[in-house]
């Protein structure tokens, strides 16, 4: 890809990664979590760059070359969603209670929170083109974009025109208008599997006074 920026931030990768070469020999773990924090954001930031590339080619989400059973696998898409978006709501709900009575007990912790972030992933089948049996075959992933906020409202997340049935859930309006790398029509459709996930994360915070 002929792109300064892009090149400009490989660049900056790569002197992360000769300085952390550099570093594999030095008693200081701190310093070194620190670059390697630093370099995961640098990649992050590129993988942001790229998308954005992409987002703002108008003909990404062109319509011309969509056929009728593209139309009809999406409204499929979008009914699997919606279906997706209910047992997540039930799977919150039950994190939910699970996580209250936790904080209830007694604990010797200074301090006690929980997290319940949501995680969707599709991945392509084994017809894909790009299917191989050593990896993940993954196409997307929300770790961050889709809130449970969001998925309560239960409204039509529908915000451009184009043939799909409505009310679009909060699921496909992501993979539409989210996704990074940003996800074509036809490339939605190449998701065979999505994996739905609530997180339970349960947190103590312990201080050490020597």
């Amino acid at each position: 890809m002929k792109d300064s920026k892009v090149n400009e931030i490989i660049t900056q990768i790569s002197t992360m990664l000769d300085v952390i070469k550099v570093m594999t020999n030095d008693t200081d773990i701190v310093a070194m979590q620190n670059q390697f924090y630093h370099l995961e954001n640098q990649i992050l930031y590129l993988k942001t760059v790229i998308s954005t590339r992409k987002c703002c080619n108008s003909d990404f989400l062109s319509w011309a070359d969509m056929s009728d059973d593209d139309v009809k696998k999406l409204n499929i898409l979008n009914k699997i969603c919606h279906k997706i978006q209910s047992e997540l709501l039930d799977m919150y709900k039950a994190s939910s209670v699970e996580v209250m009575s936790w904080l209830e007990k007694p604990s010797k912790a200074s301090f006690r929170d929980y997290e319940l972030p949501v995680l969707i992933t599709g991945y392509i089948g084994e017809g894909d083109p790009e299917w191989t049996d050593d990896a993940d075959n993954i196409l997307v992933s929300f770790e961050d974009t889709i809130m449970i906020d969001d998925l309560l409202k239960n409204v039509d997340f529908s915000d451009i025109t184009v043939p799909i049935a409505k009310p679009h859930s909060c699921i496909f309006h992501a993979l539409y208008d989210h996704s990074s790398p940003r996800l074509s029509w036809k490339n939605m459709l190449r998701i065979k599997t999505i994996w739905a996930e609530i997180h339970t994360w349960k947190q103590c915070k312990f201080e050490i006074s020597y």
